[in-house]
């Protein structure tokens, strides 16, 4: 249900050729002010000769995403000003007029959506921009439109994709549908979304009762399902993004109701259990160092915990610290005996320290050969003087 006082402008992105997701975007002034708003009229006024909208241009990792349209819209857009239509010409306040009135230290992560200059054609209509509150919004140079109501979380997933050097996606992605939900009307989108965590990013602006032990843990085990998800299709940084979301739900829920007892518990083993997920996606990224401190903080949490002590031998491992990797590897099987895992990952590192000492052993051999041959010639030399 829109229950914001104005319409809600939506857009539908898919990857390559699936559904991926259907965020909402909530316009900062009147529709008639509105450029943003008045684009998505004339794109729902005119589907027959719209049919691909546009799509997503450039990724900035984590920060922010641009959207560029097709260029018969841009077209369109160009006939729209040569005959004078006044919404063309309309011009939404800075960003700074409204940024200096929000509170963005308060929310863990806000996403707005701004119109910046179309670099390769002035002429043509502006890009669409979606950043975060974390991302220097300060420095944003075109206007503010609007925010994300709903469904932040696509927009991190977005910002999260694999890009070329250029920061254009490797895989196309592109706008399906736009449209406007008017308010008070319910959310009703053709396309699903893909992936199984269906809640806003920010746990203060989740409709759920935070107070009620059952509905949070299944909210969380939702979005760590979504990010196991993400992790078996080898997206390690949306799954990073996912494991860190339902840790964030956990840690908001306190402020509600202290845990205690059985539920305390679960909660602190799902913490971890998140933790050392994201551990081991970066471990897979090859991210050592961040690994190294999600099990540190994980091993405060659970000391004895035998996941901890392997998944930071491993994060050792990488860093080609043996010695140390072997030391958690040792303390891992010391509190699970049969796990083959550990075992494994043992018989590894010790592989791996025993050809070290046979290249180290031929070295210094080879060192010795040298100095021993270089020993016999000078004295060769000196009987034959």
């Amino acid at each position: 249900m829109n229950t914001s006082q104005v319409d809600l402008l939506y857009i539908t992105v898919e990857i390559g050729a699936e559904p991926f997701g259907t965020f909402f975007i909530e316009p900062f002034v009147p529709a008639s002010e509105n450029l943003l708003v008045q684009m998505f009229k004339f794109f729902h006024n005119n589907p027959a000769s719209m049919p691909y909208v546009g799509g997503v241009f450039k990724v900035c990792r984590l920060q922010s995403v641009e959207f560029a349209w097709s260029s018969s819209i841009n077209e369109a857009f160009l006939i729209l000003s040569q005959q004078g239509n006044p919404f063309i010409h309309l011009i939404p306040p800075s960003i700074h007029s409204f940024m200096k009135d929000l509170d963005l230290a308060a929310k863990e992560q806000a996403y707005f959506v701004g119109l910046s200059e179309n670099i390769t054609n002035p002429n043509a209509l502006p890009q669409m921009v979606v950043f975060t509150s974390h991302w220097a919004a300060y420095e944003f140079k075109g206007i503010l439109v609007g925010r994300i109501f709903k469904g932040g979380d696509l927009i991190m997933h977005l910002a999260t994709l694999d890009t070329d050097l250029s920061g254009s996606p490797n895989k196309s992605v592109n706008i399906s549908e736009t449209g406007v939900v008017p308010s008070g009307f319910p959310f009703k989108v053709k396309t699903p979304d893909a992936l199984l965590d269906i809640f806003p990013d920010s746990p203060s602006e989740a409709a759920i009762n935070f107070a009620d032990p059952t509905k949070l843990m299944n909210v969380v085990y939702a979005i760590k399902s979504s990010g196991n998800l993400l992790f078996r299709q080898e997206r390690y940084q949306m799954a990073i993004a996912r494991f860190s979301k339902a840790i964030r739900y956990i840690n908001y829920a306190c402020i509600y109701n202290r845990p205690n007892g059985e539920l305390e518990s679960k909660m602190v083993s799902l913490v971890v259990s998140c933790i050392l997920h994201s551990a081991f996606c970066k471990i897979r990224l090859k991210d050592f160092s961040g690994a190294l401190e999600d099990c540190n903080e994980a091993l405060e949490l659970d000391p004895s915990n035998y996941k901890a002590y392997y998944r930071r031998g491993q994060a050792y491992h990488g860093k080609l610290y043996h010695e140390r990797s072997l030391f958690d590897l040792f303390t891992a099987l010391r509190i699970a005996p049969m796990d083959k895992a550990t075992k494994s990952q043992i018989a590894a590192v010790s592989g791996e320290i025993q050809v070290y000492k046979k290249k180290r052993l031929r070295s210094l051999q080879a060192d010795q050969n040298a100095q021993s041959c270089g020993a016999s010639t000078s004295g060769l030399q000196q009987e034959q003087r």
